[in-house]
């Protein structure tokens, strides 16, 4: 889909062993028990003062994030420019079709918008979102021809 676009914007190939350590994580995170996080704060203290809300998530999570950045699936470019062809994808069938760019465009915008907003990256789990691009991810890694 857009691996042209993603050369453009000088994207550096994902290295080795990147898919599967992304991969790894498709087990826990498919899991019906698995919970992404808890929502904190919010809370009024009787002062009238509101504590300022915040989404504590759990160790997975991090340890996901952190491998997103370390292997190469964080990428840079102008997510905010870019967010709503990303929505169109997501929201219809575009992200079964959608190029490992596509993919690390997707995950780049969910994990940069956290910073904005907290509760995006939970919303990406809960809305499917990120099981579905794992699940992409598998699939194209799947579909590789073999060497």
């Amino acid at each position: 889909m857009a691996s042209d676009a993603g050369a453009r914007e000088g994207f550096q190939p994902l290295p080795a062993g990147a898919v599967e350590a992304l991969l790894r994580f498709l087990p826990t995170f498919a899991a019906p028990s698995f919970v992404p996080g808890v929502a904190c704060g919010g809370t009024d203290d009787g002062s009238g003062l509101i504590d300022w809300p915040w989404f504590d998530y759990a160790p997975e999570v991090r340890e996901f994030e952190q491998v997103l950045y370390r292997e190469g699936w964080i990428v840079g470019f102008d997510w905010g420019e870019w967010q709503d062809e990303g929505r169109r994808l997501v929201d219809g069938d575009g992200l079964e079709s959608a190029d490992l760019d596509d993919l690390r465009r997707l995950v780049t915008v969910v994990f940069r918008k956290e910073r904005f907003c907290d509760g995006t990256i939970a919303v990406a789990f809960r809305d499917g979102t990120l099981l579905r691009i794992l699940h992409r991810v598998a699939q194209l890694k799947d579909s590789a021809p073999r060497r």
